[in-house]
């Protein structure tokens, strides 16, 4: 229930956010064990939202004292157990590979490649992606491939921004589509990157594809 409200933007140095994050928490801790359950006695719980280099998380621990059965034929008639539950969410590292062949130009497909790429990655209120925090380059291909929009983690507020980038993409009316090399330079890039921890991923935009990016 905490992870539901941990997202890459969260701001760990903003104290209402972490009660938010914390609070949620709580109230999913004593929905599923309310006081006393079973007879047991909670001992300790907390709940500590961190961040790393690749991510951020939420730790709960909880330990409880809890009354024996069979044990007690022993003299044992408590004992002690502990839980720790971890939720994750790691930054993104994203390459998008576009197309911008001659086969997008006679359809006529750059101003929906455009706009469905500014909503999906250039627009804070649209874009699940958290400028500062992850990090998103661009290349694309045709007969060649162009690093449109070298990759880093201010991609919205940075000078260029990619929304500049996007709005830029040298499309072409060449017959060449070559989609092999576009994606292996977006690989490229990201083994650059070197973020082994974070959530590595390449999205393709390519003509036919033009609806299911639109949708993400």
């Amino acid at each position: 229930g905490a992870g539901y409200m941990l997202h890459a933007s969260t701001n760990l140095s903003d104290p209402t956010q972490v009660a938010a994050i914390t609070n949620a928490a709580q109230r999913y801790f004593n929905a599923n064990y309310p006081t006393g359950y079973f007879g047991s006695t909670l001992v300790t719980y907390n709940a500590t939202p961190a961040s790393s280099t690749s991510g951020k998380t939420i730790t709960v621990n909880a330990k409880a004292t809890v009354p024996m059965l069979l044990m007690r034929v022993l003299g044992i008639s408590h004992s002690t157990v502990a839980t720790k539950a971890v939720s994750n969410v790691r930054f993104v590292a994203m390459m998008i590979v576009v197309d911008r062949s001659g086969s997008v130009v006679r359809e006529s497909a750059q101003g929906p490649i455009q706009d469905a790429l500014s909503t999906f990655v250039a627009t804070a209120s649209t874009s699940y992606l958290a400028d500062g925090t992850d990090t998103v380059g661009m290349v694309s291909f045709g007969g060649t491939w162009n690093l449109d929009f070298p990759y880093t983690t201010h991609f919205q507020s940075g000078t260029p921004n990619i929304q500049t980038a996007i709005n830029n993409i040298p499309f072409d009316n060449g017959n060449s589509t070559n989609t092999a090399e576009g994606l292996y330079q977006a690989w490229a890039q990201l083994y650059k990157m070197n973020l082994p921890g974070s959530l590595n991923v390449i999205v393709l935009r390519s003509e036919e594809h033009t609806s299911e990016l639109q949708s993400l």
